[in-house]
């Protein structure tokens, strides 16, 4: 996209004072005149916002001929003075040059609509000439006018500021307003910064890095509603992908898609994004997932607060949607997070997980999840890849440590792995869910190696363990506590169900139930067993110790 380097024209205003003055006194008097006819029991309505005078008369300034200058002599500040101008064709900004104005809301840049076509070298007011350096953006005001542009909302170009194969960048104090399409586009640019910004109600992606995305930092930004699309979006094309890149401390409401997201669809074999950073932000009522890593490896989704995500469920409409599409990524921590759903609809789950290698998720808060708290899937992708031949996003070496979980409608917990290793589920607490605490339920081929540890687990709908083809598995130390609490057949009435399980070792766990009507009144159910179960050092409060049931490879 390498637009035609056209004369900038910017409108500045006429000022008759007196003129204006005699003509505010006068509005004035006829708004209390007004009041006062108004009928008592009528609500006063505030007048409706006008347009300044400033826009009404206009005198020209040639500031693509400053900015040109500036480059030409190595660089300097072009100053947008205050007002509103209007832009008849997009500033084309080069190298070593500042253009700054005089504060958000205070130097304002529109595009003149009888002069653009709606064409991609017409629909932005501010692009960089392409290969710029060391450019500077800061304290203006871009208004896009998207409800006067509806047809160019979402599509391809008309997003208002467009940076393009730029290296070394900073956008700082910049408000973008009712853009078409992206607010604020990154395109195959590096070493840079967006911060201290201001994004409202966009048409599109707030912020968003195309293609290759290096050493960049989005931090301090404020984006507040965008019709289609992502907050913030990072985004794989064409077979690139981004490293190096860290989004802190932004809130971000309202988006159209997903909050925050890193990655997209990465095809079989491509390169994945590298060491990510998402942390310290809030993401508030996105339509989709909250934060979204997707073919992301070595990264950390962290201290973040998401509150409603998934408003219609989904694949993808989680609170942290963590995903190796088509190719399995490894070493991402997901932790210290606060997810908690406020939507009334859909079967979201707070925290999914597919398709991933090596993976911490620890300390983290969850309330009120209308799908599973924790879902790790490994989910069919329908296709074989390099990484998954059998068409099966699988997971091993997973840790699931020190999370709280209560109050969801479905599972806490809810692994589901296939042919799964190295998985830790440990000092958990699982409270209050409507149905079972923790299951893991593995697809028909047997995973191996799990470790069920010093977990609190109390007062959910159904059991609170329940567990499908394992083999070689430990559950020590765990408080199973008044589980079955909606549960009407006897099998969920117990503390832990195990079923086509072998080489396994229950060993001191808690059994307790010390309700007025106990609700877990069973401590165990095991059927199918493959090989011997052992139970060693089981502690019993307030309850009657009682099996369901079992088979003869159970041992106490």
């Amino acid at each position: 996209m390498i637009p035609i380097i056209m004369q900038v024209r910017l409108t500045s205003l006429l000022k008759d004072t007196k003129f204006w003055l005699a003509i505010l006194i006068f509005m004035g008097l006829l708004s209390v005149l007004a009041i006062k006819l108004k009928p008592a029991d009528e609500p006063t309505v505030l007048p409706s916002i006008r347009k300044p005078v400033e826009e009404v008369l206009a005198k020209t300034i040639d500031l693509q001929s400053e900015i040109d200058q500036a480059s030409i002599n190595g660089g300097g500040i072009v100053a947008v003075p205050k007002g509103m101008y209007v832009v008849d064709e997009p500033i084309i900004l080069k190298s070593n040059v500042h253009l700054k104005g005089a504060g958000m809301g205070e130097s304002i840049l529109r595009l003149n609509l009888e002069k653009s076509k709606g064409s991609e070298d017409d629909s932005s007011i501010l692009m960089t000439e392409p290969n710029a350096q060391n450019i500077q953006i800061s304290d203006l005001t871009f208004d896009g006018e998207k409800d006067k542009r509806r047809a160019q909302i979402n599509d391809s170009y008309s997003h208002t500021l467009i940076l393009q194969f730029v290296d070394t960048f900073e956008i700082s104090r910049v408000e973008v307003l009712r853009s078409p399409s992206a607010s604020i586009m990154l395109f195959n640019s590096k070493n840079g910064t967006v911060k201290d910004s201001k994004i409202v109600d966009g048409g599109s992606n707030g912020i968003i890095g195309l293609q290759k995305t290096e050493n960049v930092q989005i931090i301090q930004n404020e984006i507040d509603h965008t019709d289609h699309q992502n907050g913030i979006f990072i985004s794989y094309q064409e077979g690139k992908s981004s490293r190096n890149v860290i989004i802190e401390d932004n809130v971000v409401k309202d988006a159209g898609d997903f909050g925050i997201e890193v990655g997209h669809l990465v095809e079989d074999g491509d390169e994945q994004h590298v060491n990510i950073t998402v942390r310290n932000n809030e993401v508030i009522g996105s339509r989709n997932a909250g934060v979204a890593f997707r073919t992301v490896s070595d990264g950390v989704i962290e201290n973040n607060i998401i509150r409603g995500y998934g408003k219609t469920g989904g694949y993808g409409g989680d609170g942290i949607f963590v995903e190796g599409w088509k190719n399995q990524s490894a070493n991402v921590k997901v932790v210290n997070n606060v997810v908690e759903q406020t939507y009334k609809t859909g079967e979201a789950n707070a925290i999914y997980v597919t398709g991933m290698n090596n993976t911490t998720i620890e300390n983290n808060e969850i309330t009120g999840s209308r799908g599973k708290g924790l879902f790790i899937q490994a989910s069919v992708i329908g296709e074989e890849t390099g990484d998954f031949p059998e068409g099966i996003r699988y997971y091993n070496y997973l840790t699931i440590q020190g999370n709280k979980i209560s109050n969801g409608r479905m599972e806490g917990i809810h692994l589901q792995g296939y042919k799964a290793e190295g998985i830790v589920v440990k000092s958990n607490e699982i409270n209050h869910n409507l149905s079972a605490g923790l299951v893991i339920a593995n697809l028909d081929v047997m995973s191996r190696g799990l470790e069920v540890k010093d977990n609190l687990i109390k007062d959910n709908g159904l059991a609170g363990i329940d567990l499908y083809s394992q083999e070689d598995f430990t559950l020590e130390g765990n408080q199973l506590i008044g589980n079955g609490q909606k549960s009407k057949d006897r099998k969920n009435r117990s503390a832990i169900i195990l079923f086509n399980v072998g080489n396994g070792l229950l060993k001191q766990n808690t059994y307790e139930d010390s309700q007025k009507v106990p609700t877990q009144k069973y401590y165990l159910h095991i059927a199918e067993t493959t090989g011997q179960v052992n139970q060693q050092g089981a502690v019993f409060v307030g309850v009657t110790p009682a099996l369901s049931d079992a088979t003869g490879d159970y041992v106490e």
